[in-house]
């Protein structure tokens, strides 16, 4: 049985947060676990912190996670989540459909971080 964890609720993770869930991760494994609506804060503790996935050989998977964008119509920051399967890393709209800014109704965005480095987490390596 797969277990899946949903992040909607995070908005803050600190180190001692981190621990606990790697320590809760090596408790379930070797059962499947799935991340889902991971916020931006979390993707970056994933980049820092690769161990939070587990081991290599036998990963958690990112099912859906946050990116950053901004609106060029007003100016606005907003996270947009995305579903990784969506995700063309090696193209530089990273394969997105168009975002929609939540504040003007704006579909010409970009993003606010840079894509190499966000998306350091799906690396298999």
């Amino acid at each position: 049985m797969v277990i899946k964890i949903d992040f909607t609720a995070v908005r803050t993770i600190n180190s001692y947060g981190t621990r606990r869930l790697m320590g809760f991760m090596r408790e379930v494994k070797p059962r499947p676990i799935e991340f889902h609506n991971c916020p931006s804060i979390f993707v970056d503790t994933l980049n820092i912190v690769r161990d939070v996935l587990g081991n290599p050989r036998d990963p958690s998977i990112v099912k859906s996670f946050a990116i950053p964008l901004c609106c060029l119509d007003c100016q606005h920051f907003f996270d947009a989540m995305i579903q990784t399967k969506d995700v063309k890393a090696d193209q530089d709209d990273m394969g997105l459909a168009p975002q929609v800014c939540p504040k003007c109704g704006g579909t010409e965005t970009e993003r606010d971080v840079d894509a190499d480095e966000h998306l350091g987490f799906l690396a298999t390596d």
